[in-house]
């Protein structure tokens, strides 16, 4: 599991209290809780983020939240976020040998991690020729991606079918474990013709927070066509 980075800076000009009721001021606290999602974090993957504030040294700096699980110091962590919470509460201390001075407390919204969408050799529901699927001697797998996502996390198909429909007509159909078009699958898709479709359904997958569970899209289609008319689509005459 790789994880996430995000970005967002804070400049907070505030009044900050110690534990023995001093007071001190900090014109400008800069905290830069980082991701590369503007404000918050995900569920069920560690998101890695730093705190700095401005003119205080990273080993001064103490974080505290009770809403999730949190690793790390001076200055850079990683954050699991409690399961079902839609927010995460930090506090941010300044340590020093006289006092602990509590800076201030920030609120971030947690996220869902969002659903992977299937593809195929890049592509899906879409026209393709006769040869989409001669790509050389290593068979395509069914990959899956996030859309507008900038974080990489880790998700596997688990199970699929698929059928291929000629004349109308279902004329190959079968269901397989794992993200490869095996050996059997390959040899009737390199024997696609125009007129066909195809058909993969019933994609399960797993992920940090899903276990062979069905995608809510979870097919993917292809028409095949002559390379005429495909390559008529892609110069925009269609």
């Amino acid at each position: 599991m790789k994880n996430i980075l995000l970005t967002l800076t804070l400049i907070v000009p505030l009044f900050v209290t110690a534990q023995n009721n001093s007071s001190h001021s900090f014109d400008n606290v800069v905290i830069s809780l980082a991701t590369k999602h503007t404000n918050y974090f995900f569920e069920g993957v560690e998101n890695q983020f730093s705190v700095v504030v401005e003119n205080v040294p990273c080993a001064e700096i103490y974080v505290k939240t009770e809403d999730g699980i949190l690793k790390g110091e001076s200055c850079k962590y990683t954050f699991n976020p409690e399961k079902k919470k839609h927010t995460a509460c930090f506090s941010i201390y300044h340590i020093t040998a006289e006092d602990t001075i509590l800076l201030t407390s920030l609120e971030k919204r947690v996220r869902d991690i969002p659903e992977p969408v299937p593809v195929i050799v890049g592509k899906r529901d879409c026209k393709v020729d006769s040869t989409f699927f001669e790509i050389g001697d290593i068979n395509p797998k069914i990959h899956l991606w996030l859309r507008d996502f900038l974080g990489t996390i880790t998700f596997s198909t688990t199970r699929f079918s698929i059928m291929i429909f000629r004349e109308g007509k279902p004329y190959y159909w079968n269901k397989f474990k794992g993200h490869k078009l095996p050996d059997e699958l390959m040899s009737k898709l390199k024997k696609i013709k125009p007129g066909d479709n195809i058909v993969f359904y019933d994609i399960h997958y797993s992920g940090p927070t899903a276990t062979d569970e069905l995608l809510d899209i979870h097919f993917v289609y292809f028409e095949v066509v002559e390379k005429s008319e495909l390559k008529k689509q892609q110069n925009g005459l269609e």
